[in-house]
């Protein structure tokens, strides 16, 4: 027979499970200690620190400046899918060619060194990763190699280390590409997008330099836009679920 104790752990239960496939994979109501009620994508860091994103803002919370979510006190906990932290700095040329620069830190997570770094490319950014080339902190330029993923169209790019990183520990990877087409032109007004969707969660910081004189007409989602050497600087940060897309967008034009 079940027990009334029996009944409500179940029921707990399922009101977690119910919390963790919304904010995994849906939006999620969330409600602060402030008072404040937002709406967006709720990604557990760890057991104290959260990630919020709505539609146009990223909030980094603690677990104690959120109330309730979905009405429910209990609060998701972290799952096995990792967070990937990486940022990007590319700079545009008049042309519509960019020279992309990103940062991807490596975590070692296991017991035995990890001595190489793989991802994976779409056949679409084939053209540019062509172009690929990695350094490490310490100025080695590191060999890289391409291999087909049986069953899929997809390359894997593997990176081999000239420093291994130690189980526990971290570091970070800089590569440099050239994108052709970053930029392209419908008359005199210029578009730069960037739809996201990446093969793992991601923590994404993207800085765009635009070229000299350029005259910013519109930034999506809204950020503010920095003027430094004569140039535009935008910057966006947003969590991107895996696999999910939302465009950054800028739209200028250029000088005469």
């Amino acid at each position: 027979m079940t027990t009334m104790l029996e009944t409500r752990r179940v029921a707990a239960m399922a009101a977690l499970l119910l919390i963790l496939a919304t904010s995994c994979c849906g939006a999620a109501e969330v409600r602060l200690a402030d008072g404040r009620t937002l709406t967006g994508t709720l990604r557990p860091i760890d057991d104290a620190t959260y990630l919020l994103q709505t539609d146009d803002a990223l909030f980094e919370l603690e677990g104690s400046q959120i109330r309730e979510v979905d009405g429910h006190r209990e609060l998701p906990r972290p799952g096995e899918t990792r967070l990937v932290r990486s940022s990007c700095y590319e700079v545009l040329r008049a042309d519509g060619i960019a020279e992309t620069w990103n940062t991807i830190h490596v975590e070692n997570g296991g017991r035995a060194l990890q001595t190489r770094v793989e991802w994976g490319v779409a056949p679409h950014e084939m053209e540019t990763f062509r172009t690929l080339k990695v350094v490490d902190p310490w100025g080695n330029a590191l060999a890289h190699r391409f291999e087909p993923r049986p069953g899929s169209d997809v390359q894997s790019v593997i990176v081999e280390l000239a420093v291994p990183v130690l189980p526990g520990e971290s570091v970070e990877l800089a590569t440099s590409t050239i994108r052709p087409r970053s930029s392209v032109s419908d008359g005199d007004l210029w578009t730069c997008t960037y739809p996201g969707d990446f093969s793992e969660d991601r923590l994404y910081s993207r800085l765009l330099r635009l070229p000299p004189g350029a005259e910013v007409v519109s930034v999506e989602p809204e950020v503010r836009v920095h003027e430094h050497d004569g140039a535009s600087f935008v910057n966006w940060r947003r969590y991107y679920p895996k696999g999910s897309t939302y465009p950054l967008t800028v739209k200028y034009r250029l000088p005469g």
